[in-house]
């Protein structure tokens, strides 16, 4: 009689299990930040939902919350781009707070963004919260063009990415300007 060998396997071994579940695990966090999480402001208009029959009271009332929980927000986030793009020099440079302030600004955009989106848009106001939406996504995207800027290499490179984030900055701030102005002054 031979005596019986263990033969290894795959995935017989904690280590293994272990090593298969954390990269199981860290592969989906990944995927999910790196592609998902950003999703609902890099598509704002898609999926949204609107009523077709809408009382004054109701309309009265998304206007107040159209305003409130979006026009404004957005507003004060851009102001916050344009006091962080100040700070760059042209984007030339990042202070310490530089790269703290647009995961901020850009968070804050993304849930003011996904609650907008949520609302049922009343079709009589489909184009004008549909130019919110956009402001508050140009925005978004301004933040991100100033961070190329920053991190560009070359001079000629960090000065296009400088000049798109001012005019998504400026494209931004007319948007909320009009769609708030609209909202206010009732519709």
């Amino acid at each position: 009689m031979s005596p019986r060998t263990r033969t290894p396997q795959r995935g017989s071994s904690f280590t293994s299990c272990l090593l298969f579940i954390v990269l199981v695990i860290g592969g989906g966090i990944t995927y999910y930040v790196k592609y998902q999480q950003w999703n609902g402001i890099e598509k704002p208009l898609a999926n949204l939902d609107y009523a077709h029959q809408v009382t004054a009271p109701q309309l009265h009332e998304f206007r107040t919350k159209a305003v409130a929980s979006l026009c404004d927000p957005a507003a004060l986030q851009l102001q916050r781009v344009q006091k962080v793009s100040k700070s760059t020099a042209g984007g030339t440079k990042k202070n310490e707070d530089f790269e703290q302030d647009c995961i901020e600004i850009k968070n804050k955009l993304k849930t003011i963004v996904d609650d907008a989106r949520l609302r049922k848009i009343p079709e009589r106001y489909k184009t004008q919260y549909h130019n919110a939406l956009l402001g508050a996504h140009f925005a978004y995207l301004s933040v991100r063009a100033l961070e190329s800027a920053c991190d560009a290499d070359s001079k000629a490179e960090r000065e296009a990415h400088y000049k798109e984030s001012k005019n998504l900055s400026t494209k931004s701030y007319q948007l909320l300007k009009s769609s708030r102005s609209f909202f206010k002054n009732g519709g």
